[in-house]
């Protein structure tokens, strides 16, 4: 599979393909979201998505990933997801994926227990 991904980010491929993404806000103003790749990224046919454990990769595989499933050029499973060595602003992890509750593609943070959560 091999799927281009020039200058894109991921806020817009969300905005490109609204209708199909589970609406949420949250990370719209995240760096993560927000970062516009300038070179091109072919996604290597080796690229496994649902890795177990998951491997940790920069966002742009995941966008890659959902821009090849939006097209209909990748397969996605519910409730599987691919994870991601970017982090919202608390540091949680973030990953993009399909929950079989919820309609259309997602972007999730792992939410981190720590003390700020104790009361």
């Amino acid at each position: 599979m091999k799927v281009v991904v020039p200058g894109f980010s991921l806020n817009a491929l969300v905005f490109e393909a609204r209708a199909r993404f589970y609406r949420q806000s949250w990370y719209e103003r995240e760096p993560f979201a927000c970062h516009v790749w300038s070179q091109e990224f072919v996604l290597p046919a080796s690229f496994k998505p649902f890795d177990e454990p998951p491997i940790r990769q920069h966002l742009l595989p995941a966008v890659a990933w959902a821009q090849a499933y939006l097209q209909g050029d990748a397969p996605i499973l519910q409730d599987h997801y691919v994870w991601t060595s970017d982090t919202d602003h608390n540091g949680d992890p973030v990953y993009v994926g399909m929950a079989a509750e919820y309609p259309g593609l997602q972007v999730h943070r792992h939410l981190t227990i720590t003390h700020k959560w104790v009361a």
